[in-house]
């Protein structure tokens, strides 16, 4: 039972850090994004 407890937790733990890594990398995207329609609009502007 121990085992089995054990094997879910880490699951969970797998689950959540999948996650978070996932959160990570929309935030990192979505950076990259907001920055690059930056860049275009300043250099259509000018």
């Amino acid at each position: 039972m121990i085992g089995a407890t054990r094997v879910v937790a880490t699951n969970e733990v797998m689950m959540i850090a999948g996650m978070i890594d996932t959160i990570v990398a929309m935030i990192i995207i979505g950076m990259i994004v907001i920055v690059i329609v930056i860049v275009i609009v300043e250099t259509t502007e000018s």
